[in-house]
């Protein structure tokens, strides 16, 4: 949550940073109630339904286990599409500033003038 007001600015600019920001916000906290309450609980009753234990509910590390793969492949899809945002960003600084930045020697030169 800390770095959000950073990349927001970083990669959309600060001409529309309040309506951007707002939606990421309203994106956290929509994404977590349908996980949360449609998908863990609907896929816990389907495998509750298939599993009865002794006392009416679900028993063991099966309940959880569809639920487990869906936030990971969530997850996943999630580090796929930032790898791909940096890709973007990256090219898009390149083309703004030209020949002088090179993703490689970026961050050399920064640290050699800071002890220069």
């Amino acid at each position: 949550w800390t770095l959000m007001p950073c990349l927001v600015t970083e990669l959309f600019g600060m001409t529309s940073f309040a309506s951007i920001y707002n939606a990421l916000t309203l994106a956290v906290c929509l994404s977590s109630f349908l996980f949360s309450t449609q998908l863990a609980s609907r896929l816990y009753d389907r495998q509750a339904e298939s599993h009865p234990a002794s006392r009416g509910g679900c028993a063991g590390e099966s309940c959880y286990r569809a639920t487990s793969l869906a936030m990971a492949a969530t997850c996943a899809a999630g580090c796929a599409a930032s790898l791909a945002l940096r890709a973007l960003a990256r090219r898009r600084r390149a083309r703004l500033m030209g020949d002088a930045y090179e993703p490689s020697e970026l961050g050399t030169s920064l640290v050699q003038a800071q002890y220069e």
